[in-house]
């Protein structure tokens, strides 16, 4: 053992806030560190215990909450007393500011000689926000010294000040202050049509960002859609990869892009959930019937165009899928045939083998070219299907 402080220290009690604070660090025999704050020990005292009929020699701390911690001076390799200072930290930049939120980015200077706990960055319309008084965002990983948080669900053309914050051992730090004012575009405005009390959008969505305006994943290859998969990220293509088809079907879009906490409808709308087609095909006289008056009036397959007399539009523009069994390639399907459209919702339904007893997936609609009604099905999140949305 190198060294020992000093036995029997006795330490007062203080608040620690953003202040220095004297710890006791434990470097074992075995590479590990344990650091505790001084103000918890009351005394250390040398001692023994017996272990087989040998005496062990052993460090007892004796903690201010009567606790006492018994470590084999032979594991130890040294005690040090140290000073933990906050930690240094910078807001260096915040970018994407649209109506609605914004991207932060931060940089920890320093650890202050203690470890890294919770951090992140807290905003407000006021200034010199706090993390446990107002709106807040913790980081879950750092890259390096660096670190960014989207934040949403902000107002339009306000001003707002944000800080960065991280804990050490000592307390919480705060960066510097930087105020954005948040823009003030006019609203995205679809074409949308009154059926019932709803107003849908007349057309397939096309859009290619989120938002907030983070670019949402376009895949073109087998390859990258899996990719996607994967790792359940947001996506999209062109049905076929020919993006000419863009103008009549509109994009193709994967369940995690719909449900990407960034929104993939513009503000304003929603993508609907199960109860609000089941609202529309129960005006619409029921899925049996309501299939023929939400089919557009051409570019149907076989004659099977209707007569659209809701307004909704529907057109075949078909759907991309994984076949699943471990292939590693997508077919496109459908196009002139059926346009099935995405829902919020999902369910969990019983699968025959050899897929798993019960599986979860996400319930759609469906027009077909062949017959009036709308199908009400479950679909597998990672397939790509056309995306309608509801005025709020």
């Amino acid at each position: 053992m190198k060294y020992l402080i000093p036995l029997f220290l006795m330490m007062s009690t203080f608040t620690v806030s953003s202040q220095s604070l004297p710890v006791l660090r434990i470097y074992r025999t075995d590479t590990s560190i344990s650091t505790t704050p001084l103000r918890e020990i009351d005394s250390l005292v040398p001692g023994t215990v017996i272990v087989s009929s040998t005496s062990l020699p052993v460090l007892r701390m004796y903690n201010t909450d009567s606790s006492i911690t018994v470590i084999p001076l032979n594991e130890i390799d040294s005690l040090v007393h140290e000073e933990i200072v906050p930690v240094k930290i910078q807001l260096l930049d915040v970018k994407k500011i649209a109506n609605n939120s914004a991207l932060l980015e931060s940089r920890i200077l320093s650890k202050g000689g203690g470890t890294l706990g919770k951090f992140g960055f807290c905003w407000s319309k006021s200034s010199n926000p706090m993390y446990d008084r107002i709106s807040s965002a913790f980081c879950t990983s750092i890259d390096s010294i660096n670190f960014s948080k989207g934040i949403f669900h902000l107002d339009k053309n306000t001003t707002y000040f944000v800080r960065a914050f991280a804990f050490n051992e000592s307390g919480i730090s705060y960066s510097n202050q930087v105020e954005f004012i948040t823009l003030n575009k006019p609203d995205t405005v679809l074409e949308t049509v009154k059926i019932g009390s709803q107003f849908w959008t007349s057309k397939n969505l096309d859009v290619s960002t989120y938002r907030n305006g983070d670019p949402i994943r376009y895949v073109s290859t087998s390859a990258d859609w899996q990719d996607a998969a994967n790792k359940k990220e947001g996506a999209w293509c062109y049905y076929n990869n020919d993006s000419s088809n863009a103008k009549m079907y509109g994009k193709l879009y994967n369940w995690y892009a719909v449900s990407d906490p960034r929104g993939l409808a513009p503000l304003g709308y929603h993508i609907p959930s199960d109860d609000e087609w089941s609202e529309l095909t129960t005006y619409l006289g029921g899925e049996d019937i309501a299939g023929f008056k939400m089919r557009s009036t051409e570019g149907w397959y076989g004659g099977g165009n209707g007569d659209n007399s809701c307004g909704f539009n529907g057109q075949p523009g078909g759907s991309f899928y994984i076949p699943g069994n471990g292939v590693s390639w997508f077919c496109y399907s459908g196009a002139r045939q059926e346009g099935i459209w995405w829902s919020t919702s999902t369910k969990y339904f019983r699968m025959p083998p050899p897929e798993p007893p019960e599986v979860l997936l996400v319930l759609m609609r469906d027009l077909r070219y062949y017959d009036s009604k709308v199908n009400n099905y479950g679909d597998y999140m990672h397939n790509g299907n056309s995306v309608r949305c509801v005025r709020d």
